[in-house]
């Protein structure tokens, strides 16, 4: 009977033989600093209030505090990358594909810009100027390149061997 006139449990949520809570207290020093940082921070009074009850219970300290009320922040759920599929329609026809899917190929994505090679303005104007002038675009022949002649080179004849084949033409014919 005992059992069913209470209202709370026996045990705290959270507590126990082997959850036994973990209480931390702040000395003074500590807890001066920690006001007169939230003070220097600029903090919202809502999160000068919430750090101020976690500093009083021994709460550890949160690592985000949200900024303008108790509620707590909605994690976005992380955005899957569309599938790549083609509908097909009951009557076996394909249909339009969505948005997502035309956005998702490389249909959207603009060139890199790539700059082109620079002209040389001065003649430009130059030829601009012969056009209107004589109605005929002049056409710049370049000078032909002359093939750059290459000589060939003679051994220098030995003097010695010279001296010595003109005073005896015999001796030649024998080596």
């Amino acid at each position: 009977m005992a059992a069913r006139e209470r209202t709370t449990p026996a045990v705290a949520k959270g507590s126990g033989f082997w959850h036994v809570p973990i209480v931390t207290e702040y000395s003074q020093e500590t807890q001066k600093l920690l006001k007169v940082m939230m003070q220097e921070s600029k903090l919202t009074n809502f999160q000068q209030r919430h750090l101020t009850n976690c500093i009083k219970r021994g709460d550890s300290l949160p690592d985000k505090c949200s900024p303008t009320s108790s509620k707590e922040p909605e994690l976005s759920k992380p955005v899957s990358p569309p599938k790549a599929f083609l509908s097909i329609s009951p009557y076996g026809r394909p249909r339009l594909r969505p948005a997502e899917m035309c956005r998702a190929g490389d249909a959207y994505i603009r060139e890199k810009f790539r700059p082109q090679a620079t002209r040389d303005l001065e003649k430009e104007k130059e030829r601009l100027q012969n056009i209107f002038a004589t109605g005929k675009d002049k056409v710049e022949k370049k000078p032909k390149k002359e093939p750059v002649k290459v000589e060939e080179k003679v051994p220098e004849p030995d003097r010695f061997e010279e001296c010595m084949y003109n005073g005896l033409p015999w001796l030649k014919a024998v080596i």
